[in-house]
């Protein structure tokens, strides 16, 4: 990576790390959130007594101020791992599941820490607990039933309270809540600024990355793409990428009327790389999705671009953790970003914060 390249891609994590201090500073941490913190350090001590092992513990706090925690084993998580078609309830779905079930209407939650015991720490250490963000599943989940909650996560090494909206960063669903979680909360603190300071940073961030005639023609190749496989009633998505030797590729999501959905095309895009081009990575990309579904196939203003969920974006970013994503500004146009300011304070670690790496060459 030339010098050049590299202060640009400083430039934009640090836009994007002045933009989570900026937001975070609107939701200052209080002694309600410190107690929930000990309530899940008392529960995680309470379980080691009992001699049940390590837990992951998140307690979620609702609209009337009463705790739901959520809990995963570390047993529950390796087992898990070795088998990927495990169904796997993490300990923020659990305690999303506990509040919309702990009472006979369900619970909106506001306010969540998530605590872990510390990786590499022997039993005899293993009371010490860290702070971590949600990991790419609970971000979709949160995001959708439970908008406005304030995750506690560590920023610049201390405390900080975040929306989901920033740990999600964008719009990505549209979904109505039920209705009694809607009249629970129907708005919440610095809705619009915390918005408004998304856009922006995002916008600025673009401005490093100017799209290039390559770009357009990439956005191009998809609505083609994705025109020409059109069915109706089916959910389509279609995935452009070009790798670091400038090879272009596919990766398409066909759906089923069950509405039961398989590989995003993010995914397959990934797959698809791998295969064909092997030991390059993945330079640039973008996914459309057709709007017509339900209705008469168009041939012109029947695509748009959209962004990926989480679980891709966290796929995209460990395969080419330099990846730049093309993306809609809802109105105000598109433009090109890295991936990883649409996924921050990430749950994994990349292999470095700038990857720096000979074209072509895949570092795991």
């Amino acid at each position: 990576m030339d010098q050049e390249v590299l202060e640009l891609e400083l430039k934009a994590d640090q836009i994007l790390e002045d933009t989570l201090v900026e937001i975070a500073n609107l939701f200052p941490p209080t002694d309600l959130d410190h107690a929930l913190i000990k309530q899940g350090q008392v529960l995680f001590e309470m379980r080691q007594v009992e001699g049940k092992g390590r837990f992951q513990i998140t307690m979620g706090r609702d609209v009337n101020g009463k705790a739901h925690p959520g809990s995963h084993s570390e047993e529950e998580e390796l087992t898990a791992r070795l088998d990927p078609d495990l169904q796997f309830v993490s300990s923020w779905v659990d305690a999303l599941e506990n509040a919309n079930h702990s009472s006979p209407e369900p619970n909106r939650l506001v306010d969540l820490v998530t605590q872990r015991w510390a990786i590499g720490e022997g039993l005899a250490d293993s009371s010490k607990m860290l702070i971590i963000p949600p990991d790419s599943v609970a971000r979709q989940q949160y995001i959708q039933f439970a908008p406005g909650s304030n995750f506690m996560v560590m920023l610049k090494g201390k405390l900080a309270k975040l929306p989901i909206e920033v740990l999600h960063p964008w719009e990505y669903y549209s979904r109505k809540l039920p209705s009694v979680l809607e009249q629970q909360r129907p708005d919440w603190p610095y809705r619009q600024e915390v918005y408004e300071l998304i856009k922006n940073m995002l916008m600025r961030v673009s401005q490093l990355f100017p799209m290039t005639e390559q770009d357009y023609g990439l956005v191009d190749l998809a609505k083609a793409e994705i025109r020409s496989r059109f069915a109706d009633h089916f959910w389509q998505l279609a995935s452009v990428f070009v790798t670091s030797f400038g090879n272009i590729g596919f990766g398409i999501q066909h759906d089923t009327k069950t509405g039961r959905a398989n590989t995003d095309s993010e995914q397959m895009a990934i797959k698809k790389a791998r295969r064909h081009y092997p030991g390059e990575i993945l330079k640039t990309i973008v996914t459309v999705h057709h709007q017509t579904m339900h209705h008469t196939h168009e041939e012109t203003g029947s695509t748009k671009i959209v962004m990926s969920c989480m679980l891709c974006r966290k796929s995209l970013l460990k395969y080419s953790p330099n990846v730049k994503a093309i993306i809609p500004f809802n109105g105000s146009g598109i433009g090109k970003v890295p991936m990883r300011v649409l996924y921050p304070l990430p749950d994994f670690t990349l292999p470095s914060r700038w990857v720096q790496y000979a074209p072509g060459v895949i570092v795991h």
